[in-house]
């Protein structure tokens, strides 16, 4: 008497895509029921153009007794009550739809009396014959056949714990009772997690030191009782390996069941993706913040280096790794690998650098795709940064560059109170209480191609979590603008013009 659970749990779920449990009962039954045994008894001889009633549950047949006919349903065999007009009847009483369908019917010599028996192929109540008495013949029952009888108020108490980042306890975060409508539960747990993640900030974003996802990136498990009965009374619990729970999650079109192994890995560990979205190849600004996340689905790695080739103007190249510590299997880490926080130039301040490659690796082990950076040197005017948390949790960033507007908004009350009868001239009747401001923006994209048009703004414009970045702090924004032409046939450059404004407001100037 238990429920299992069939569908294992992966061991990282994304948090917006479906990550389904479900749940087995070994029987919704009390008890389970048994199968009928009814007999046709032949006593006596049996005469022509005799009737012969069979009844059970709904079903109600009537048959003609003759001597010589071939069965067709609704006809018997006559004869003496011998052991051979039992074996006879056999297929006479086949031949009728409802009996074949309800029952296996045999023959045999029960103390002396030629029988034929009808075992019910189902259990219940409803298989049982109505016992008749005829003159050569009785009709009866020998075993009741009894219904199943299901368990009352069959329910599974069900228990999602989440794990304290900073201690070995577990919150429960969704604590239900939820019947069985039948030997089966499902239940979409991603939903129930998802709103137990939130992301994990730096201490400043201007950090060069990388760190670990501890809010967005959590332990989960599950907690089972069955019970039924009236009262109400359950089986002893048990409780389910741990599982763990990535904030993020794929598009229809990648797969709504994808899971953080299925999207991170590639077919050898040198493929294992970042958690981020677009090329391989990305053009930034030398004072552009940048991060990588990057989420270990294999084994733990004691000494996480990142390796750096960098490329100068002359097409000279320089191989630098620089140590990040250990990374835990299922741990996932945010590194920052703009220029500056890397070091670069410190490594030949005499050259200029064209670009630089970047990936992870286990000692001397590539484990992770290789990244390209190329340095823009170009002066962009009226340039913005924007960092956001990606679909797929992990930290990214945009620039924005080019003409663009300002303004604010201004909500306010105004209230009237009279003017004395004796005023000075600074005394009105009008006054403005409660102003708040709320800056507001309309930037332009800059140039992209449409696929990275897609791919990055429409990443960035569904964000929950998006910033605008000045000088190493980030300011909370909302997008304002609904539409977004992306071009037309025959383009090959595209861009947007958005509208943003802060996501919060000043009572007074700042």
């Amino acid at each position: 008497m238990a429920t299992t659970l069939v569908t294992p749990l992966p061991p990282v779920a994304l948090s917006l895509n479906r990550t389904v449990a479900t749940f087995e009962t070994d029987t919704i039954y009390a008890t389970l029921g048994s199968s009928a045994v009814n007999v046709f008894q032949i006593v006596g001889t049996i005469f022509n153009n005799r009737q012969i009633t069979i009844s059970y549950g709904s079903v109600s047949q009537t048959f003609i007794t003759a001597a010589l006919l071939p069965p067709n349903g609704t006809n018997l065999l006559s004869g003496l009550a011998t052991l051979d007009l039992a074996e006879d009847l056999v297929p006479y009483f086949q031949a009728n739809y409802y009996l074949n369908r309800d029952f296996t019917i045999t023959h045999d010599l029960v103390e002396g009396i030629p029988v034929v028996i009808f075992t019910a192929k189902q259990v219940g109540s409803a298989y049982n014959f109505v016992p008749v008495v005829y003159t050569a013949v009785t009709v009866g029952n020998t075993v009741a056949g009894t219904d199943k009888l299901k368990k009352k108020n069959l329910c599974l108490q069900l228990q999602v714990q989440v794990k304290r980042s900073d201690a070995d306890t577990y919150d429960t975060v969704y604590a239900e009772k939820i019947p069985y409508r039948s030997s089966r539960i499902s239940l979409n747990v991603s939903r129930l997690l998802h709103a137990e993640l939130s992301p994990d900030f730096p201490a400043a974003w201007d950090t060069t030191v990388p760190w670990l996802h501890t809010r967005s990136l959590r332990k989960y498990r599950l907690v089972t009782a069955e019970g039924f009965g009236d009262p109400l009374s359950f089986q002893p619990q048990e409780t389910f390996p741990d599982a763990i729970v990535q904030y993020g999650g794929t598009g229809f079109k990648t797969g709504l069941s994808k899971t953080a192994a299925q999207w991170v890995q590639g077919a050898t560990a040198d493929l294992d993706k970042f958690l981020r979205l677009g090329p391989a190849l990305r053009w930034v600004q030398t004072d552009e913040p940048v991060w990588l996340s990057f989420l270990n689905t294999r084994d733990a790695i004691e000494e996480l280096n990142i390796q750096i080739r960098i490329e100068y103007v002359d097409d000279s190249i320089v191989t630098v790794t620089r140590d990040l510590g250990e990374l835990e299997q299922y741990q996932a880490i945010t590194i920052p690998v703009w220029a500056t926080a890397l070091e670069l130039e410190a490594e030949d301040p005499e050259k200029a650098i064209r670009s630089y490659y970047v990936r992870l690796q286990s000692g001397e082990e590539n484990i992770s795709e290789e990244l390209r950076y190329v340095i823009d040197y170009a002066n962009r005017e009226q340039k913005q940064y924007f960092v956001f948390l990606n679909s797929v949790g992990g930290w990214d960033s945009l620039l924005c560059y080019g003409d663009g507007s300002y303004s604010f908004n201004l909500s306010n009350q105004q209230i009237f109170h009279p003017i004395p009868s004796s005023y000075q001239t600074y005394q009105g009747d009008l006054s403005d209480v409660g102003a708040v401001m709320r800056d507001k923006f309309v930037v332009s994209t800059s140039f992209y191609s449409l696929e990275g048009l897609k791919v990055r703004f429409r990443d960035f414009f569904s964000s929950e979590y998006k910033y605008r970045y000045i000088d190493g702090k980030c300011y909370p924004i909302s997008i304002t603008s609904k539409d977004f032409p992306e071009g037309a046939d025959g383009q090959n450059q595209y861009k947007h013009d958005f509208e943003y404004q802060f996501g919060f407001e000043n009572p007074v100037f700042d």
